[in-house]
């Protein structure tokens, strides 16, 4: 319970949901359970911060979810990168459209990097078991991502600095999910 406060608490959650998420929170019991006993607390384990908390919280050591962090937020940037040179913006003079679109080798140099970045925060995560993260975190964050774009191009003919935004936490939940399922849990 201590390491789950620890968690909320750098992760900005207020301390009033850090104690009922403490309470609702049992030492052995898994995800659906926790996420169970959290709504009849009265708290939105759907919640962008409180999910994210309860994900990483899954993860038995501390570096480990410092490093899936590094790791999903990486990915999550690379993603966006690569939204920004695969979709037009939706109208020309909102912010994304200013902000111009990468070029192939711009957006390919970007996702490598973010590859390469959360694949040494995962393999320091998880040894041979960060390898198999890595692959699934990666296509975790494509998925999310490109979800965001085909939803994009269907209602709003384009992308926006907003749905630019709505990819990146995507993508970073999704490769989040991966990780915290691929990797063992106390490595």
């Amino acid at each position: 319970k201590s390491a789950l406060r620890d968690v909320g608490r750098v992760m900005g959650l207020p301390e009033d949901q850090l104690a009922e998420l403490s309470a609702a929170v049992g030492h052995a019991e898994d995800f659906d359970v926790w996420t169970a006993r959290c709504r009849e607390r009265g708290l939105d384990p759907d919640g962008r911060l409180l999910a994210k908390v309860l994900l990483v919280a899954e993860l038995a050591l501390p570096w480990q979810a410092a490093l899936a962090l590094v790791a999903t937020g990486a990915l999550s940037r690379g993603a966006l990168v690569q939204m920004m040179a695969l979709v037009k913006p939706a109208s020309a003079d909102g912010q994304s459209a200013e902000a111009g679109q990468p070029t192939g080798v711009e957006a390919s140099t970007a996702l490598t990097i973010a590859v390469a970045v959360a694949a040494l925060a995962l393999v320091l995560a998880g040894g041979l078991y960060g390898v198999i993260a890595v692959v699934g975190a990666v296509v975790a964050a494509g998925l999310g991502a490109a979800l965001i774009a085909w939803l994009a191009r269907q209602h709003l003919g384009g992308q926006t600095g907003d749905v630019l935004g709505a990819a990146a936490v995507v993508a970073e939940l999704f490769a989040l999910v991966a990780i915290v399922r691929l990797l063992p849990p106390a490595f």
